[in-house]
Order: C-alpha cells, then structure tokens, then sequence
C-alpha cells in the first residue's frame, strides 16, 4: 500500500531505521579504528611493493602508449585492443599518471593499488558503521575483509586495479545514499552519489548494477516496500541509472569491443553458466578457507547439467533463501543477493572466453559474506554481554559467581577471536603476496594448483622468457594437446632457434585451429618466413598476401613479399614492395639496405644509391650497407667514396671476404695497387673458394 498512510508513523519508522549520527566521543574512536585499518593493511601489503608485472600487465602498462600522455583522448577512445583498460578510462588515468610520476617502475603501481584497497577498507568501515550503528563491528568487519587473502590478486595483480576503483565507487555511491537519509540537506550527499556512480562505471563496467544496490539498500533500512521505496525516491533512482549507464555506453561506442566478451566470445550461455555454477562454489569455499589460491583458470570446460546438478542445486538453493530471506529477514536478504547481484555481471550467462573464473570477482561479493560471518558471533557476544549485566544487576542472592566478569570475559574473548583470525588472514596474504615477486614463480605456482593445457601453457611462456627453452617446451608440447595457443608459441620458438620445418607445422595447426586470434597474423607471417628459406616462394607469397588481407599495418609482410620478389629476380616489384613497406609506417632502417640492393639489381644505380645513403645515415654500423654503396658509386665512378665506404665495410666486419675484395677495388683504382694486393690476399684467405678475388689478386699483380 506504499508508505504508511500516517505521516507520524512513517517518520518513526524513517527515524528508527535511519543511521543514527555518532555521538561526538565517538569520534575519536572511529579515527583510531581508521588508522588501525591503515596500519594493518599497509603491514599485510608491505611486501608487495616488489612483486612484478604480470599477465596482461605487459598489455596494459608496459607496453600501452595510450597511457604514456595524461589526459590524452586516447585513454577514452583507446586503440590498444585487448588491454585491461578498455572502455575504462579512470582507470587508465591512473595508471597514465603512475607513468608520468616514475615511469615504469614497478613500485609506484603496487602503492597506488594498495592505496585504493586501503581506501576501499575505510569506506566498508563507513558504511558498515553507518548501517549497524556500531563502530567495533564496523572495524571487525572492514578489518577481516581487507586481510582477506581472496583479495590479494586485485592489490598484487596491478590491471586489476579497475575492480578495486569500482568497488571504491560503489562503496561511495551507497555510503552518500546512506547519508542522505539522515542528513539536514540531502542535495550534497545525493549530487556526491551520481557522481560516484559515473565515476564507477568508467573504472569498470560492472558498475552497471549499482542502481539495484541502492535500492536494496533503500528497501532494507528504510522503506516498508519497494514501491514506497520507488514512489518517495524514484527521481534519484533514475539518475543513479543514468549517471552510470551514460559514461558506460559512451566509452563503450568510443572503445574498441573485445573479442573475448559478449555472446559472440566462444562458450555459449549455458555451457558458461554450468561452468560458473563450479566456480561460484568454489568462490563460496575459498572465502570461508582461503588456501590454494589461483589467479587464472582457463577456458570454460565442456561440463554437462549432470556433471555440475550438485553445485547448480547448492547455488540455486542459497539464491532462494536469500530471496526468501530478503521478505521476512531483510538485513540477512541484503546480504545474500548482495553476493549475487555484485558477482553476477561477470559470472551467470555472459560468456567471457578466455576466463571462466577469476578470484578477483569476489572483490565486492566478499564484503557481505564477511559481515555475514561476523555477525553471529556480534549477536552471541551482545547476548552474553547483556546477560552479564543482568545478573550483576539482580539480587544478590540471585547472582552466579563470576557473573560481573562475563561481560569482561566476553569482550577479551571477542578480542582474541578477532585477532586469531586477522593474524592468520594477514600472514596468509603476505604469503600470497610472495607468489607474485615473479611471473614465472606466479605461473609454476598457479599451474601446480590448477593444472590444466590453459596454465601449462602460461607457464610454458614465461619458461620460454626466463630462457628454460628446453624445459618451455616440453610444456607446450603437452598443452598444445587441448589449448591450440600453444602450437602458436611453440612455433614460435621452433622459429627462433632455426627448426623452420617444424615451426612451420605448428604454426599451421595454429592458423587452421585459430584462424581468428589475433596472433594468427604472425602467425602466418612466420609461415611464410618458413617457406621462403624452404624456397617455396608462391606459398610464400600467398601468406604474406594473406597477412596484408588480414592486418593491413602489418608492415613486415611488405617485406617478407619484397624479400620474394628478390629470390624471383623480380626487383622492380620487390622495391615497389619496401617502398610500400615504408609508406605504411614501417620504421625498420634495415629495409633501406635491401631496397637499394634491388634497385641496384634492377639497374636504377641513381635510386641505389640514394636507398643507401639513408642505409647508412639511419644505420652507420651496417657493414653490407656501407659495402653496397661502395659498390654502387664504383659504378658512377666515385672511386675516393666508394674506397671510404669500403674501407668502413671491412672496418665493421673484419671477417667479410666481399668487403675485402671490394675495397681491394676501390685501392686498385685509387692507383694504390701494393695495399689493393694485401686486401685481396685476406680475402682468398678468409675464403679459398673466392675465385674473384684470386682473379682480382693476380690482375694486380701481373700489373
């Protein structure tokens, strides 16, 4: 029937469900408990501030030029594809900003993600205090929660710095549509909660559920029904709605779309909500023991309804009650579609590919299951309290022995309760801390807990970077079987260390398997590397075109068609090729060298040398550059040139036969026939096989 018709009683029920102001010897209290919150989450973090880039770290800082200028247009409308940033520019903000302050030092990171878990800790403490009333159970809930060790992947894992800064906007928007209930002027607090809400959702898009959480909130504290709740507030609702859905949709038409998100991703709805159904549970048992943590999981499996009907019931069941819960136990209700309505976005029917599970999800959902947990022993302690002082308060004969100390008792024991459990919370992350003071220790860690081809493959990776070949192998190997990923990284290092037959076989089960991954762009290019050092040029060249058709700016396939061109002696096309390769954007100087040689070849001597002058300007240590313009100015008859440039040649490669030979030349026609002998004996030396340079040694010496 809406609110209550009686305006009198409609205000008493506001009243007594309002938060009520602390007094102000309070307050000193609650300053003491903040900076407690500080201290101890700076002492559990505190050896994380070495812990190194990791995973799509690399995507997102080390290698994004969208963050290296603040407050660029870029960090809106970013082009850097997959990076963790994507459609989230205060976040990239931040992270532009920790560039611009120490560049890429590692350190400044980790601070900035401990700082934003620290004030996301303050903020829970605020909002708890606000709705309980209670500033110790506030602190013991806010406390628990930031130790945690399931949240040390959003503070170590530094792209996951956009889940902490949602959830801090998040925590914001409720604690000011809190505060507006109880405060002399509501415009100040509602005006601060839009503003929150727009900034959550450009930390991250899973802020999009906020306006549901306000009005559950609403709902709990201070409204019979939701209607009442909607017909008194409706107006605020609708711009919590729109202030986060505007920034959302705008940067998602600017940003890139992932590939890796969506209903077009991969899994379909319901292979990725039977997978979620495990995971949520194993979520549910890891905030209760948080042991054996994980930071990637892998691709969805391919389970069954009768693989997974256990944890569907279980999920099901606890969703039910927490609906049911919501009716007649409203606080107890808040809670439990708290859990679900935060986790949801990221983990029911919206597929992501490429990670069917991820800890951090559990960022905002622990919240609740941590207050959740607190709050027997807060009903147990006030219970016991209260019937100490019952007793002392009774007559004396009625009085059990020991009955002033209970109270005492209770309190010392609720201490130490506390303390058991933050200790052994905070070691347990300062432990998980230390799992990521390295990618490879990371990966050798995560695929020992959660083995499977995704992880086998991660740590194939980083074994290949630490420079274990051997050993990266065998792993890669071993996940190619059911992550095709790997036959790209396989090739890739069979291509490195010149086994190109074999590079070439797992690169095409890679492109036959993943035609679409991104990485089959190299991945045909490798190809096509393969097949032209085999000399089979056409199939070389229909992989570089094939590349081109793919990628456009893929510039090196300009070269790779360049390159067979040359092998087919066709080098007017082949210098139309670097030159496109240039017009492009390509940026490799060796590529001049080459387009002066097949301009030379094609007898264009004046364009040669023009090539290869830049050659030499952009590259002044490259030997075959130096000894190709030697070459060609021989031609044009600029023997004082050709001899520096030939004598530049043999002064970088000492070892070089042709250089010999060519400035022997150059000496010859310089008229220093003496010195023209010596360079042309070192190269019959150097190479035996050089009938040139023997028939060049005994023209000089017949003269």
């Amino acid at each position: 029937m809406g609110r209550r018709s009686s305006h009198a009683t409609t205000r008493s029920r506001r009243l007594a469900k309002a938060p009520r102001a602390p007094a102000r010897r309070g307050k000193p209290g609650v300053w003491l408990c903040a900076a407690a919150l500080v201290l101890l989450g700076s002492l559990a973090y505190a050896n994380s501030l070495h812990g190194a880039f990791v995973i799509d770290d690399f995507y997102t800082i080390v290698d994004n030029p969208d963050i290296r200028t603040p407050l660029s247009t870029s960090l809106v409308r970013s082009s850097w594809g997959e990076s963790a940033v994507l459609g989230r520019p205060l976040t990239a903000l931040t992270f532009s900003i920790n560039y611009a302050l120490h560049g890429l030092d590692v350190r400044g990171y980790h601070v900035g993600n401990i700082a934003v878990h620290l004030l996301c800790a303050l903020t829970l403490f605020g909002v708890i205090r606000r709705i309980s009333d209670s500033v110790l159970f506030a602190f013991v809930c806010a406390s628990l929660w930031m130790l945690h060790p399931l949240n040390s992947e959003v503070v170590n894992y530094i792209s996951q710095r956009t889940e902490s800064m949602m959830a801090l906007f998040y925590l914001l928007t409720i604690y000011a549509s809190v505060r507006a209930h109880a405060a002399a002027r509501v415009w100040p607090w509602m005006t601060a909660a839009l503003a929150a809400s727009a900034l959550g959702v450009l930390s991250k898009q899973s802020m999009i559920t906020i306006p549901l959480a306000v009005l559950l909130v609403d709902y709990t504290l201070f409204y019979d029904s939701f209607r009442s709740a909607l017909r008194s507030r409706w107006w605020f609702y609708l711009g919590v709605t729109a202030a986060s859905l505007g920034p959302g949709l705008t940067t998602w038409y600017l940003s890139p779309t992932s590939n890796a998100v969506g209903l077009g991703s991969g899994p379909s709805p319901w292979l990725y909500l039977l997978n979620q159904s495990v995971m949520v549970t194993r979520y549910l048992s890891l905030a209760a023991w948080p042991r054996n943590l994980v930071t990637e999981y892998g691709y969805p499996v391919a389970y069954t309804l009768t693989d997974v009907l256990p944890q569907m019931v279980f999920i099901g069941g606890l969703l039910l009650l927490a609906v049911i819960a919501l009716r007649y136990r409203r606080k107890l209700g808040l809670l439990g579609i708290w859990v679900f309505l935060t986790l949801g976005v990221t983990s029911s029917v919206a597929p992501i590919a490429t990670e069917v599970g991820a800890e951090r999800r559990m960022y905002l959902p622990l919240m609740a299951l941590v207050v959740l947990g607190v709050a027997p022993f807060a009903q147990l302690s006030r219970h016991l309290t209260r019937h100490g002082r019952l007793a002392f308060a009774g007559p004396s004969s009625d009085r059990p022995e020991g009955g002033p100390h209970l109270g005492r008792a209770v309190a010392v024991g609720c201490v130490v309760l506390w303390a058991g459990t933050a200790a052994a919370l905070g070691a347990n992350t300062a432990a998980r801390n230390r799992d990521y003071s390295s990618a490879l220790r990371l990966a050798e860690v995560n695929f020992e807990r959660w083995p499977n081809g995704y992880t086998r493959h991660w740590l194939g990776e980083e074994l290949l970077l630490a420079g274990r070949r051997e050993e990266a192998k065998v792993h890669l190997h071993e996940a190619a079987r059911v992550d095709a990923r790997a036959h790209f990284t396989l090739g890739r290092a069979l291509f490195e260390d010149g086994r190109l037959r074999e590079a070439r076989e797992e690169l095409e089960a890679f492109v036959r398997l993943m035609p679409a991954r991104v990485e089959a762009v190299e991945a045909r290019g490798l190809i096509g590397r393969a097949l032209l050092a085999e000399g089979r040029l056409d199939e070389a060249a229909e992989q570089f075109q094939l590349v081109l058709q793919m990628n456009p700016s893929f510039f090196d396939a300009h070269v790779g068609l360049a390159e067979v061109l040359t092998a087919q002696a066709r080098y007017d096309e082949a210098a139309a090729r670097y030159r496109a390769y240039f017009a492009s954007g390509g940026t490799n100087p060796g590529a001049w060298t080459h387009l002066g040689i097949a301009l030379a070849r094609a007898g264009r001597t004046d364009e040669a040398i023009q090539a290869l002058r830049r050659a030499v300007e952009e590259v002044p240590d490259a030997d075959v550059a130096h000894r190709s313009l030697a070459a060609m100015l021989m031609e044009r008859n600029e023997v004082t040139a050709a001899v520096q440039h030939a004598e530049r040649a043999v002064a970088l490669n000492p070892g070089d036969a042709a250089s010999r030979d060519l400035l022997g030349v150059t000496l010859a026609a310089q008229g220093r026939p003496d010195q023209a002998a010596l360079q042309f004996r070192e190269a019959v030396r150097l190479d035996p096989s050089d009938d040139t340079a023997r028939k060049h040694l005994e023209q000089v010496l017949h003269q």
